[in-house]
């Protein structure tokens, strides 16, 4: 579609049909050929625009279409593969240890009642071509759910849980795509909230290096 017909009637998105009979009339008057040698295709345009919004069918096809081009472009992935939270970086702060501690008081109900939300710090090098594109880093990032077997005891009578190794949770991955402005500068940083996982204790700070080699973040 080369033109808006709601912005060529000068309507809006809602007009009702008197509406637009009344712009098209009106704006389609004010035009003479013997003046203007581009009149006639303007009244034509106008006249495509007034079919095409006057029929509810027509105006419905139309709609959608005129949403569908609206819609920005779904950002490319800058990764093929998911960043693991626990695996693909070198080191993070905090440690393994203590963020798999942190992240478990999220499903257990051992969330301590005065408490601070704290940072996960990671980094992430990026091509100069990935930092001039932007897009989404996906990461793979772990939450837990009260072991079915055991309810979260972590024992089976005498013995530990097989289900979850005797620690009363199980964890799965979930995907967090993390994404990246154009032109994201070196040292930036992206805080990314995780309330939407179950996690309120943690959030994400996600830092970027612009480098043609991978960094590790210190």
């Amino acid at each position: 579609m080369a033109a808006d017909y709601y912005q060529l009637l000068d309507i809006p998105h809602d007009a009702n049909l008197s509406q637009i009979r009344r712009a098209f009339r009106s704006l389609a008057r004010g035009m003479h050929s013997d003046r203007d040698a581009g009149a006639d295709a303007r009244v034509t345009r106008l006249k495509e625009a007034h079919d095409t919004l006057a029929h509810t069918t027509s105006r419905a096809d139309y709609d959608r279409g005129l949403g569908a081009q609206s819609q920005p472009p779904t950002p490319a992935r800058l990764f093929d593969a998911a960043l693991s939270l626990m695996d693909s970086f070198q080191t993070y702060r905090p440690s393994a240890e203590a963020l798999e501690d942190l992240l478990a008081q999220n499903f257990t109900g051992r969330m301590p009642k005065s408490r601070r939300v704290q940072a996960v710090h990671v980094e992430i090098a990026l091509s100069p071509e990935q930092s001039a594109a932007g897009g989404v880093v996906p990461f793979d990032f772990p939450v837990a759910h009260v072991c079915a077997r055991c309810a979260g005891t972590g024992t089976t009578g005498f013995f530990h849980c097989d289900a979850c190794a005797g620690h009363g949770i199980d964890w799965e991955l979930r995907r967090l795509d993390v994404q990246l402005p154009r032109h994201v500068a070196d040292g930036a940083s992206v805080n990314v909230p995780l309330r939407h996982l179950g996690v309120t204790n943690v959030y994400l700070t996600v830092h970027v290096r612009v480098a043609s080699m991978p960094a590790a973040f210190e």
